[in-house]
């Protein structure tokens, strides 16, 4: 996994993705699969739009790419590989503090 550098001024994307999967509890379950199932969060893929530096820490945009997973009895999403995207601004502290945005 990736380290946070102490004089940062862009993440890196090892780094972030760590602390998504860490702190995946504060976002929301329902922005997640909306066409049903449950997000399977062991591939995520992480794009950063941007990432901005402050005195606290920094505000990243992201695109979070993920995969839903069905029940074995619904066919009705069978052959749907295409990955599922979030697009979300995060804030992540120097002190180690990580805050969904929006």
């Amino acid at each position: 996994m990736g380290t946070q550098p102490t004089n940062q001024t862009m993440l890196d994307k090892d780094f972030v993705t760590s602390q998504i999967k860490k702190n995946i509890k504060l976002f929301n379950p329902l922005d997640f699969c909306n066409n049903g199932g449950w997000p399977n969060f062991d591939e995520l893929e992480i794009v950063i739009l941007s990432d901005v530096e402050n005195t606290n820490g920094n505000q990243i945009k992201v695109s979070i790419l993920y995969s839903c997973d069905y029940p074995a009895s619904c066919s009705c999403f069978e052959g749907n590989s295409k990955p599922d995207s979030l697009h979300k601004e995060l804030f992540i502290g120097n002190d180690g503090s990580f805050e969904v945005l929006s």
